[in-house]
């Protein structure tokens, strides 16, 4: 089931933003294999660009582990697995899940935790998106046992990352919400055009 509503969400979310046109970036940032060449550029040193199949390996999943320090749970396992993206912004709080490209899922991870989040890994907890920005969403790996279902905390910049505030009882969980979200966002989208 949780599988099956991390799938569907991606899917919809995909495809809502390749039909709105809204996946476009710096054409020299975006790896070759995620250009859209059936799109016209919408400006000089801008493309489109579309989410793929994700190539992420269990021994780079196995990486990041090593780098959190901690297992991750299954459900995460799979999102990244799913697809590759530069952007992918969900919730009414415009979660903003770091970047998984091909090749460099540890590197880009590193380099946004130990630019903007350094800390929080030591205190076990593991930081996977952006809440707008204000502040990081992360797995709390104080709570979740043996099986990785750690509960989902968000921090606000604020107040130096200090108080973690609950989010979601799980990853999986969490795109319920995300789902309800984004069907009310195509929803009134469509409705507007």
């Amino acid at each position: 089931m949780s599988e099956e509503t991390i799938r569907r969400v991606l899917d919809k979310y995909f495809g809502f933003m390749d039909e709105i046109g809204g996946n476009s970036f710096i054409e020299e940032l975006i790896p070759e294999e995620l250009i859209d060449v059936e799109k016209e550029p919408p400006y000089a040193g801008i493309r489109f660009w579309r989410a793929i199949k994700s190539t992420v390996t269990k021994v780079e999943i196995r990486a990041l582990e090593d780098y959190y320090g901690h297992r991750l749970p299954q459900s995460y396992h799979y999102f990244l697995r799913c697809r590759h993206f530069i952007a992918l912004e969900l919730g009414q709080q415009s979660i903003a899940f770091f970047k998984n490209l091909p090749r460099t899922l540890i590197e880009d991870t590193e380099e946004e935790i130990e630019e903007f989040y350094e800390g929080l890994i030591e205190r076990n907890y593991l930081p996977f998106a952006r809440i707008s920005d204000v502040g990081v969403l992360c797995f709390d790996a104080n709570t979740g046992g043996a099986n990785q279902a750690y509960e989902i905390v968000g921090f606000d910049q604020e107040d130096g990352f200090a108080r973690p505030a609950f989010c979601a009882k799980n990853f999986a969980t969490m795109f319920v919400a995300f789902e309800a979200h984004l069907d009310d966002w195509i929803s009134n989208r469509r409705a507007k055009e």
